[in-house]
């Protein structure tokens, strides 16, 4: 009831057309007392993400975590990476995951598609706001939904009330 998320994921499209991803999520605690049922929120939270994917940086508040302060498993044909965290009354605790995604787009008029699976437990309203950055020599053509286009970045705003995916069908 007390906790309100916001989601930020940025994608970038290397020259070589492959992809790092960054998962920044923010959570405010707004309780304002340790009564029930406000207080501290805890939350072992995982994250499923395509299979074989490299993590390069797991960041909970200002520590960086190492990998003995997470889990990292395969699961349903996922690496799913698990993590425990506590957000204290009245404070906001940034997540910040960066990992690669094995593979590479190809192709003469590559696409790109993403899929964000909403969570239950996740509040609808909540924003979801998605960068896709691309190279120069890359000039989006059919993008799906709609997005503003920035320089070398498409900008997805959305909110998290269901589903979504994400694709950008590219000319060189």
């Amino acid at each position: 009831y007390f906790l309100r998320r916001d989601t930020q994921v940025v994608i970038t499209l290397a020259k070589d057309l492959s992809f790092n991803h960054v998962l920044r999520l923010r959570y405010s605690n707004t309780s304002t007392s340790n009564s029930w049922p406000a207080g501290a929120y805890k939350n072992y939270s995982r994250f499923y993400l395509p299979a074989n994917s490299l993590i390069r940086q797991f960041k909970v508040g200002e520590k960086t975590l190492t990998p003995s302060d997470y889990t990292a498993t395969s699961e349903h044909g996922k690496t799913v990476v698990g993590y425990l965290m506590t957000v204290p009354i009245n404070s906001t605790v940034g997540v910040e995951l960066e990992y690669q995604v094995p593979g590479k787009l190809t192709g003469e008029s590559p696409t790109y598609s993403w899929y964000w699976q909403k969570q239950p437990g996740t509040g609808s309203s909540e924003p979801l706001t998605v960068y896709l950055n691309y190279p120069l020599y890359l000039k989006p053509q059919v993008i799906s939904p709609a997005a503003e286009l920035g320089i070398q970045q498409l900008q997805f705003n959305l909110k998290n009330d269901t589903d979504h995916r994400l694709s950008v069908n590219f000319t060189q």
